[in-house]
């Protein structure tokens, strides 16, 4: 993994001054007229830069000439104190070339020096540009983009950039600054401002986006910076990536009992507590947090069928159509087990109770016409067959079969016609009309008592 710098060289003449670092140090640069000087000093203070790692200057036809090449002349019209016109010429004896090497030669510093030429007819042309400085990256490069200088929009176009770098390349983003010689103080030192937050900001959106539109919650803890982070709050954001990482794939893999449990919703409050108390939160992130809170309400410590129900809806809402399918169906047997409970005939065997009331539900209408039962449905011929002539269960039997066979259609690739919009519909209106008569509380029917 090498270390890659990057930055825009202008064509303008720019004044001498001192650079103050951007860590809070309140060490500065020496004096400098090229803010990749100043920021190059900065860098190679606080790492090893090797025969390994590049400075890459992009470069237009007019910046070679005026700022690159040493002992280009800028000419100037001012005007005196009489209202005269005059010409003046202010002659650069070093190009920023000269000075690169000058600072490397003198510091021992090893890293290669080299430019990304821009014709006339690039400069405007960002898919160009994208393509001279793409083809420089390695994957796994760690970047440091200066974007003091050039066209207005290379700023946002490097921010742009270095997302897709990241994606393609796997690179890292290291560091990005801005000298900000306008705002240069009367002992002529300016700033050089660190615009990490951005990078920060926009993976913050990242992560909010993947979590609006997929439901995606264990990457959450991303938006903190853990490298800079103090040892207490590293343990909670571990925590929370942990227990956020539980839920999403108990609901990714259909592990219906853990979800019941619902131990992670305690975990996952208590780690956002925690974080909330012990570190200093951005808007932003604040605001992220409390989606997840209010993301996980639906569940419950020890929630059992309610929280599968969550599951089925958090499912729906993100597309997860499988498992949004096989978890409706464990709620629905669970739904019919606990409202026909005072029929059971199996003695301290809650499980065998379970799967007879997912065969009432589920088996094929031709073995109710043969009454060819087996399993489960032969251990009480009587009640079966009662069962099979109830008027809910008829009633309930036609919803849960759409729902069976969709999920099948969904679990073995079967072919179908149907669009994702639908199977959420069949599934949304079924399922309902199916909680509306196995409810509980609607126990009007009771097939062994009427």
């Amino acid at each position: 993994m090498a270390k890659k710098f990057i930055s825009f060289l202008g064509t303008n003449l720019y004044k001498e001054c001192k650079y103050s670092y951007p860590d809070g140090s309140g060490n500065f640069s020496s004096s400098v007229r090229f803010i990749q000087e100043a920021t190059l000093e900065y860098l190679c203070e606080k790492e090893e830069w090797t025969e390994e790692d590049s400075v890459l200057i992009v470069v237009t036809e007019d910046s070679v000439t005026n700022n690159w090449k040493d002992n280009h002349s800028f000419v100037f019209d001012f005007i005196d104190d009489k209202g005269c016109t005059h010409h003046r010429a202010d002659k650069q004896k070093e190009g920023l070339q000269t000075r690169l090497n000058n600072f490397k030669d003198e510091n021992g510093y090893e890293f290669n020096i080299d430019t990304i030429p821009l014709l006339k007819e690039e400069e405007k042309d960002m898919w160009k540009i994208f393509d001279k400085i793409f083809a420089k990256i390695n994957r796994c490069d760690s970047l440091y983009v200066d974007v003091t200088h050039g066209f207005r929009y290379l700023p946002m176009f490097l921010m742009v950039f270095n997302d897709f770098a990241k994606f393609d390349k796997g690179i890292e983003i290291k560091h990005i600054s801005y000298g900000n010689w306008e705002a240069c103080d009367s002992s002529n030192i300016a700033p050089i401002v660190d615009l990490m937050d951005i990078v920060e900001l926009k993976n913050l959106t990242q992560v909010a986006e993947d979590f609006k539109a997929y439901g995606k919650i264990k990457d959450i803890t991303n938006i903190f910076d853990i490298k800079s982070s103090d040892k207490p709050i590293k343990t909670f954001v571990f925590n929370l990536k942990n227990e956020t990482s539980k839920l999403e794939e108990y609901i990714l893999t259909n592990k219906v009992e853990e979800i019941k449990k619902g131990a992670f919703v305690q975990n996952i409050n208590s780690s956002l507590k925690n974080i909330r108390k012990k570190g200093t939160l951005t808007t932003p992130q604040d605001m992220l947090l409390t989606e997840l809170e209010n993301a996980i309400s639906g569940f419950q410590i020890d929630g059992q069928d309610k929280n599968v129900l969550a599951a089925v809806d958090w499912s729906l809402k993100y597309d997860m159509i499988q498992q949004a399918y096989t978890l409706a169906k464990e709620y629905l047997i669970s739904l019919a087990t606990a409202k026909y409970k005072s029929l059971c005939f199996y003695e301290n065997d809650n499980l065998k109770w379970r799967n007879f009331m997912s065969s009432i539900l589920s088996v094929d209408a031709e073995v109710i016409k043969t009454q060819a039962f087996d399993r489960e449905l032969a251990d009480n011929v009587e009640l079966t067959t009662t069962l099979f002539e109830d008027e809910t269960v008829v009633k309930a039997r036609r919803y849960f079969s759409i729902i069976s066979a969709n999920r099948n259609v969904l679990c073995h690739a079967k072919p179908t016609q149907l669009t994702i919009k639908q199977f959420k519909e069949q599934l949304t209106n079924n399922f309902k009309n199916c909680i509306d008569l196995l409810s509980v509380a609607n126990n009007d029917s009771n097939p062994l008592c009427s």
